[in-house]
């Protein structure tokens, strides 16, 4: 299905200048602005990756210290 949307002569500008060869405006968009993946497919791409165990303990240890901090100290 196809939509119209309507955006602004600097918004065009960008994506155009973000374009690749051979690309659409509708790829641009998809490759530019990524879903956010649930935890559940975060933790089987962890299960399947051959990373260390102390790089695992070491992302373990960040997401702790973010969750403690408070949400505007977040970045």
């Amino acid at each position: 299905m196809l939509k119209t949307i309507k955006i602004d002569e600097d918004a065009y500008r960008r994506l155009d200048a973000a374009r690749r060869s051979g690309e659409s405006l509708s790829e641009v968009i998809k490759r530019c602005v990524s879903r956010r993946r649930s935890l559940d497919e975060v933790t089987q791409l962890l299960a399947e990756s051959e990373l260390s165990d102390e790089t695992l303990n070491a992302i373990d240890e960040s997401v702790t210290r973010r969750r403690q901090m408070p949400r505007r100290q977040r970045t």
